[in-house]
């Protein structure tokens, strides 16, 4: 998997609304937000816009794949930095959602294992390669002694994500713009 060299975030300032636009001249709007499930624990739930009102399959390259799942992981791995007591619930709202979690749990997993404990929900490990039983539901939990930490909140923070080395913009608002509809 190839690594972009930048990624363009805008978010708000509490960091429970991330966005940014991918595909072919950015024709796709993606959202992820960080919803309250129950006390410590947040769903991250993903929205996809587009600037067409017709799905077009060839707007969207492997490269604007690849750039979504290295996005999702490095929201949550922002996030987890400024909530360190939170974990994180990924629970597909749809298959592509589903697959996509799947896919960045078997891809990522080297990565994410240093820093974040990793269940499945109503089981007691993880196992990367086991066969899918329905739905998976996965919780990512920042582990005590990962050194993340934590970001100053200002209208924009360029860093450098710790788990890809990559260089990360993100633009803070008080409301996002206006998406497209």
């Amino acid at each position: 998997m190839s690594i972009q060299t930048c990624i363009h975030l805008q978010a708000r300032p509490d960091l429970s609304f991330f966005r940014f636009n991918t595909g072919i001249g950015g024709s796709v709007l993606i959202e992820l937000r960080f919803v309250i499930l129950r006390p410590g624990v947040y769903d991250l739930l993903i929205e996809e816009r587009q600037a067409f009102p017709v799905f077009y399959p060839f707007l969207v390259t492997t490269a604007d794949v690849e750039e979504l799942l290295m996005a999702v992981i490095q929201v949550i791995e922002l996030y987890t930095g400024k909530y360190q007591d939170r974990t994180i619930r990924l629970k597909g709202a749809n298959k592509v959602q589903s697959l996509l979690f799947r896919i960045i749990m078997r891809s990522q997993l080297e990565t994410l294992c240093p820093l974040f404990t990793i269940d499945e929900e109503g089981k007691n490990k993880f196992f990367p390669f086991q066969r899918p039983k329905g739905n998976n539901i996965y919780l990512l939990k920042k582990r005590p002694d990962a050194a993340l930490k934590t970001y100053p909140i200002q209208l924009t923070l360029d860093t450098h994500s710790r788990l890809f080395g990559n260089p990360i913009h993100v633009r803070l608002y008080e409301e996002p713009p206006a998406t497209r509809a």
